[in-house]
């Protein structure tokens, strides 16, 4: 079950406010989230799943976009 729903759109306008992410740590946990939620809700057979499983990896630091 997914108890915080993060996407794009939300990321994006996050950002564009400049106010919200306050550290590069609260950008990625809101990505890991988005990527962790695309995986809970997608079969793994998909390239959503497969992209978001990829991109898990990578937000130990800063994210890489499929």
């Amino acid at each position: 079950m997914v108890y915080v729903n993060t996407d794009l759109k939300t990321i994006a306008k996050r950002v564009e406010s400049e106010e919200y992410y306050v550290t590069l740590d609260m950008f990625v946990a809101d990505a890991r989230r988005m990527f962790n939620n695309c995986r809970t809700y997608n079969s793994p057979d998909t390239i959503y799943y497969k992209c978001a499983t990829s991109q898990v990896g990578n937000t130990s630091s800063s994210p890489v976009w499929c």
